[in-house]
């Protein structure tokens, strides 16, 4: 059996969330990294996306734990 399978379907839900969002704030730190020094309000919108982004996986982390806790998955 894959090893996929044998997870709870929700927690694979919420670990792919997880996931998705870490590879989100990757790309957007990518693209924070190359307006520093050229575009100041850019940046600061970037900054304040990579953050949000940031909240969104800590949110995402707690459901995960819960879930777990819950579930014993």
């Amino acid at each position: 059996m894959a090893s996929h399978l044998s997870y709870c379907s929700v927690r694979y839900g919420l670990e792919e969330r997880g996931w998705i969002l870490a590879s989100g704030l990757s790309a957007v730190t990518s693209r924070l990294m190359k307006l520093v020094g050229k575009d100041h309000q850019r940046f600061l919108a970037t900054q304040r996306e990579c953050k949000d982004i940031q909240s969104k996986i800590a949110a995402s982390r707690k459901d995960l734990q819960k879930h777990r806790a819950l579930h014993n998955c």
